[in-house]
């Protein structure tokens, strides 16, 4: 029988767990010491109940594949957690080790068939998740179901379930009557709720079936009322920053699942990050203040050069403020695509291209990995666009690669841009092509 993906995988990585415990001390006590001196500081550890478990870096990774594939192959890539799916191919990989000790045969299909087993055996309580929505003040009565989905105003909601609060409180202490308090004030401040019963998933994968539920339900009602209506329409932890937030669910016991979340507004830097930034920008200080003058006064205001720069700051303005990676991507990708000027079918290619080529990148090195992380970010763009939207850890890797170079990418459009407006008179956007293509040259 041929072997599939995963057995092939789990094959690897035992072969990767025999090298790591061969390299090894057989003094358990000693592996800590082992590995930190650096003499095999290669090695990692297994998060399973054996001892100083210990496995090499190939050998995690092709564990981790295995479990990707075990979960697209029964479909609950979507219903259960990473870490569980992972601690269910752990158990199956031990227990096969530990009887390969008395078979003198490791079996990856066996190892396969439990884990396979293990997930498709996982079985989820039914809960109703509570999203709180913004929808209209006016609406004092809405109280109605589609499919999993029941639809209420706060008054409503506040009313149907005040019985079920004061029977939590009075079976709770203090720490969980501040915890309910809290949670019902957040859900007061929005006008909605969405209820969305929901069974067969693991608890933080059915809050994000639950969210992509409540956003569809929405989608209907923007499109039912139109954009001017309903533009303001949002779910909470969706596309509104909260700075507090609280979680709830409705389980079929009657009881209720609180958390709360505290957050801040802006980003987590420091005083030391925000004079490294001067500190580097002072370097350039002079040109960035005659780019951003030049948007602001740029004559004529409709000239290409300034329209391409403000369209692609946009863009990239958009991609920094969206919640949603997949989007991210897309407006990046599509920033990049204004400033370089790229036409024709094989756009992943000449955005790489230029993007390298054009980049403020101090080295080849620097080139070639701008070359790789564009025209991944750009064939993941297109697999959201016109295909199926990849994995989210293919988006993130995708994302966060292009994200380390984006500063040298777009530093390096906006000398492009200044040396083309300083040399020519750009009245088109045909002739702007032109003066890019002219200036395009190869870095390899």
């Amino acid at each position: 029988m041929k072997s599939t993906t995963i057995e092939k995988r789990i094959g690897i990585a035992f072969a990767e767990w025999v090298k790591a415990v061969t390299y090894a001390p057989k003094d358990s006590r000693k592996t800590m010491h082992f590995v930190q001196s650096g003499k095999l500081a290669s090695l990692e550890f297994l998060p399973t109940k054996i001892p100083h478990d210990l496995i090499t870096p190939k050998g995690k990774n092709e564990l981790i594949e295995a479990m990707h594939a075990g979960l697209e192959q029964t479909q609950l890539n979507e219903k259960i957690e990473l870490d569980t799916a992972y601690k269910c191919l752990l158990v199956a990989f031990r227990n096969e080790i530990e009887n390969a000790r008395k078979t003198g045969q490791f079996d990856e299909e066996a190892v396969e068939k439990a884990f396979l087993s293990d997930l498709r055996s996982k079985k989820f309580q039914c809960k109703t998740f509570c999203i709180p929505i913004t929808f209209s003040p006016a609406a004092k009565n809405t109280n109605f179901s589609v499919g999993p989905i029941r639809f209420q105003s706060t008054v409503v909601f506040s009313e149907n379930y005040k019985s079920r609060k004061s029977k939590f409180l009075s079976q709770s202490n203090d720490g969980w009557h501040y915890a309910a308090n809290e949670c019902w004030d957040h859900i007061s401040s929005f006008d909605h709720v969405l209820l969305i019963e929901i069974e067969g998933f693991e608890k933080d994968m059915a809050w994000r079936a639950a969210r992509d539920l409540a956003e569809a339900f929405l989608n209907l009602v923007r499109i039912f009322y139109g954009f001017y209506h309903s533009h303001e329409i949002k779910a909470a932890d969706g596309n509104i920053k909260q700075l507090n937030g609280a979680s709830l669910i409705l389980s079929e016991s009657e009881g209720l699942e609180i958390s709360l979340s505290r957050d801040w507004a802006g980003a987590n830097i420091d005083d030391a990050h925000v004079a490294r930034f001067c500190s580097e920008l002072n370097e350039k200080r002079g040109f960035f203040a005659s780019y951003l003058s030049f948007l602001l006064s740029a004559e004529p205001m409709n000239s290409p050069v300034r329209t391409r720069l403000r369209q692609a700051n946009a863009l990239i303005a958009q991609a920094y403020s969206e919640p949603h990676l997949d989007m991210k991507l897309v407006r990046i990708v599509s920033a990049l695509e204004k400033l370089s000027g790229i036409t024709g079918k094989t756009k992943w290619k000449a955005l790489g291209n230029r993007c390298a080529s054009f980049s403020a990148a101090r080295d080849l090195g620097q080139r070639v990995k701008i070359y790789h992380s564009v025209r991944g970010a750009y064939l993941c763009r297109n697999a959201i666009v016109h295909d199926e939207t990849p994995p989210k850890r293919h988006l993130s890797h995708a994302f966060s690669r292009l994200d380390k170079h984006l500063s040298a990418i777009f530093f390096g459009f906006i000398y492009l841009y200044a040396n083309v407006a300083s040399e020519e008179s750009v009245e088109t956007t045909k002739h702007l092509r032109k003066a890019i293509d002219a200036r395009n040259c190869s870095w390899r």
